[in-house]
């Protein structure tokens, strides 16, 4: 047998080389399970062995590119999962505005014990939206939707995560903006694109996404001012239903090829449309007529005084917000109220969000509106 490290030739059944000590048994790279050098399958999982170097694709790691470990038992430890999946997924990267001016007016101890805090909120809020935590950067947070677990509204819940991040900072430290008399707050961005996975370890929680999309969203983060929330066109142009935006012009400085157009978060929309589509951009429904019949003869029978409950099932991608909209939008509603609810992915553990989302939408009833303001619409309505 012949050493794969150095060539040397060895006893047909030795486990390490006696020249070099290399190892001979092969470690799975889907279980980790070491078998004997001959072996062509693994004995505990039954996955083909393949040569290390051919299993493990080092051009895109420095780690392992660098050579310090690409035929040792650490960087199959490091590659415990398969090959590197292409992942279409929405990241946020956000950052705490004066950490500066809070490092310097403050113990450390102190910093570390702020930061914890804030840290454990934001980890909070992440997991809310099904959103994975990449990593923690001093006091930037780096945030992943749909690397782990892929919804069709990634982009919406990022943008809604870091909202409430926002939202929540200054009301968890009112005493350290006393103490530095500054007030605290992130600054946001979020980039959507393709990532590939690369080094994973599910023991550790590391995933290692690889992409220009996680650069971006750096990049977009050190566009926006304190309290911003800064967007690239991909998730611009699959939140524009939900939110709006105001296009942010950039200095000289920052711009370059990687962004034709930012834009920043405002508001998010009184009536929200779960119809995603490119802004701008509408066929013509073609082919629904037979469930625009149906859809009429129950408004019949509504008119008539009967009780009708029509679902409409389908796919992810079939169109059925599109037929809802193009139903709603038609004649056949003529002296016919429309109030409208929606059941969003992510709200699925906030108790009564439906009949919170039909309230707002039937008393248009903004998310910030304060009490007061929620009782005056009301009253207006019922007075009205």
């Amino acid at each position: 047998m012949d050493c794969p490290e150095c060539g040397s030739e060895n006893r047909d059944k030795a486990n390490y080389c006696h020249e070099c000590g290399g190892a001979f048994n092969r470690s799975c790279l889907s279980c980790g399970f070491k078998n004997v050098a001959e072996s062509k399958f693994c004995e505990k999982c039954g996955t083909l062995l393949k040569n290390d170097v051919q299993e493990i694709d080092s051009s895109d790691d420095p780690i392992v590119s660098s050579g310090n470990f690409l035929n040792s038992s650490n960087a199959l430890s490091i590659y415990k999962s398969k090959a590197g999946e292409r992942k279409f997924v929405s990241v946020l990267f956000s950052d705490l505005s004066v950490y500066t001016s809070v490092s310097k007016k403050l113990d450390p101890e102190d910093v570390k014990e702020l930061m914890s805090r804030i840290f454990g909120e934001i980890t909070r809020v992440i997991y809310k939206y099904d959103g994975f935590i990449e990593k923690f950067i001093g006091d930037a947070v780096m945030a992943i939707f749909g690397g782990t677990q892929a919804h069709e509204d990634d982009p919406v819940r990022a943008i809604l995560a870091a909202r409430e991040i926002h939202d929540l900072i200054p009301e968890i430290t009112p005493e350290i903006q006393m103490r530095i008399n500054h007030s605290l707050a992130m600054h946001t961005g979020i980039s959507t694109g393709l990532v590939v996975t690369g080094a994973s370890d599910k023991e550790s929680g590391v995933h290692g996404f690889i992409g220009n999309t996680i650069i971006d969203a750096s990049r977009l983060c050190s566009y926006a001012d304190s309290c911003d929330i800064i967007v690239d066109t991909a998730t611009y142009d699959r939140t524009g239903g939900f939110f709006n935006f105001r296009k942010k012009e950039l200095t000289s400085k920052q711009i370059g090829s990687e962004f034709l157009n930012v834009y920043q978060v405002i508001s998010q929309k009184v009536r929200p449309k779960k119809t995603m589509r490119f802004q701008g951009l509408k066929a013509d429904l073609i082919g629904r007529e037979t469930e625009i019949g149906e859809l009429g003869k129950s408004v019949n029978h509504l008119k008539a005084g009967d009780c009708i409950v029509f679902s409409i099932q389908g796919e992810a991608g079939t169109g059925k917000s599109r037929l809802v909209e193009e139903f709603r939008d038609s004649s056949i509603l003529t002296n016919v109220q429309w109030v409208e609810g929606h059941a969003y992915s992510y709200s699925k553990n906030m108790p009564y969000s439906l009949l919170i989302d039909i309230f707002n939408r039937f008393f248009k009833i903004r998310e910030d509106d304060p009490p007061d303001k929620v009782r005056e619409n009301i009253r207006q309505y019922i007075e009205g």
